[in-house]
């Protein structure tokens, strides 16, 4: 007799979308299992088949059961409804959630974090489908042919958040699995019209490295190669079949190292270092990558040529400070820092408290439309002052290991840097967020 249960599929709406059309997560598994998985998919509406793929899994999860019961499992098969219901690729608002997890603009971005912090899965996975014909490619007869790639979150700024190794391991338990069974998979590979070649970004923008970088949750990237509609092209049969293997390999390789898997991340601690700016590594080889020739169809080994960065290495730290000071009128700051479940103190102290003050000497604006600067150089003052209108964010507070990555003024990722904060830094003028050294 088998010991598989089936426990009953539950469907739990966890918010609503810009235009009032609901989120809803199917829930399956065992409710007092001690590993929590969380598969999301349709972040891009324009994505049919990951959204198709994601709800199918849950269902048959649902039905087969649990061996004992041991996984519990969250399925948030349309992460964006509007988008989907118009097939665009962002929501209502024209936002791409999946380049919104720093800044958390869109509802169904806060509607999805809400939902981790509440829920706390130990492994998320994020499900995407990606066109495998890009014209700067076609220019040189190469067309992508992997039916599925995956990626990792590779931002230094997670430091000890989880065991990097071990997600590295699950990469390459992945790849072996899909090519043993005749499935072509690997890293996922960008190459770009400028001959820069490497995998996913370390921005913490998106899915990937926003929520492993928040929660402490390694976040797997599936990206399955979107169906050609062209006469003699596969069927999308083979890509269904390929999703769907890589999204069982995980969970049950997931499954297998769970009690890894499960270890409370670090907290950030007072003096510990903390990664705020990286560069990409070069390569000493080019990488060999297949492809299909857009000529013949044949699929071919190519050594690609071009500045091959597959890793990234921390070049700035900072020492974390016990708290950061934020001004009540940068409210940009605040509401983002809320968004992200963050809340500031008020400070009651009538004693003067020990702060770091920065000073910039020097900025240089950038040209990009979501950054404010490109890089700044500061020098810091440190002294007592009575702190009045500040709200406090201690970095041993819930969340608090994220705080020098988004206020530290030389921080890659800081919030002055995003033009939606709308906040102007000055040469020969303090840097308006204390660093507060004792409380």
């Amino acid at each position: 007799m088998s010991n598989r249960s089936t426990v009953p599929l539950i469907r739990e709406i966890i918010g609503y979308s810009e235009e009032g059309r609901p989120l809803s997560a199917l829930l399956c598994g065992g409710h007092f299992a001690p590993f929590r998985i969380m598969i999301i998919a349709g972040q891009h509406g324009d994505e049919p088949l990951a959204r198709a793929i994601v709800s199918r899994l849950g269902k048959y999860y649902n039905s087969e059961g649990f061996v004992g019961n041991s996984i519990y499992l969250a399925v948030l098969d349309n992460a964006n409804p509007d988008g989907s219901a118009k097939g665009i690729r962002e929501n209502a608002r024209g936002v791409d959630l999946n380049r919104d997890h720093q800044l958390l603009k869109a509802v169904e971005t806060r509607v999805l974090h809400n939902f981790v912090r509440k829920w706390r899965p130990h492994l998320i996975i994020d499900v995407h489908t990606y066109p495998p014909r890009r014209k700067h490619l076609l220019r040189q007869n190469l067309i992508y042919c992997h039916d599925v790639f995956i990626d990792m979150p590779n931002n230094p700024s997670l430091g000890s958040r989880f065991p990097i190794p071990l997600i590295t391991e699950l990469l390459q338990a992945v790849i072996t699995r899909m090519n043993t069974a005749g499935f072509r998979c690997d890293r996922y590979t960008l190459i770009k019209d400028s001959g820069r070649i490497r995998h996913s970004a370390p921005g913490i923008v998106d899915a990937r490295n926003g929520l492993a970088l928040r929660y402490g949750i390694p976040t797997v990237l599936v990206e399955g190669r979107q169906p050609s509609m062209r006469k003699n092209s596969e069927t999308p049969g083979r890509i269904e079949a390929a999703m769907e293997l890589a999204l069982k390999t995980i969970i049950t390789w997931g499954s297998r190292n769970c009690g890894l898997l499960t270890q409370s991340a670090a907290a950030v601690n007072p003096g510990e270092e903390i990664v705020i700016r990286s560069r990409y590594i070069l390569a000493k080889k080019p990488p060999t990558m297949a492809f299909k020739m857009a000529d013949t169809g044949q699929i071919r080994e190519i050594c690609l040529p071009g500045r091959f960065t597959p890793k990234v290495e921390a070049i700035k730290c900072v020492v974390a400070p016990r708290a950061y000071a934020v001004p009540k009128h940068l409210f940009g700051v605040i509401q983002a820092l809320e968004r992200h479940g963050i809340a500031g103190r008020p400070i009651d102290s009538h004693s003067p408290m020990c702060v770091d003050r920065y000073w910039i000497d020097a900025i240089r604006s950038s040209s990009q439309p979501h950054r404010a600067f490109l890089d700044l150089s500061t020098r810091v003052s440190t002294g007592y002052t009575i702190l009045k209108n500040y709200l406090l964010f201690p970095v041993t507070d819930n969340g608090g290991h994220i705080l020098p990555v988004f206020l530290e003024p030389e921080s890659k990722y800081c919030l002055f840097r995003c033009k939606e904060i709308n906040l102007q830094l000055r040469t020969n003028m303090p840097y308006p967020i204390l660093r507060i050294s004792s409380l």
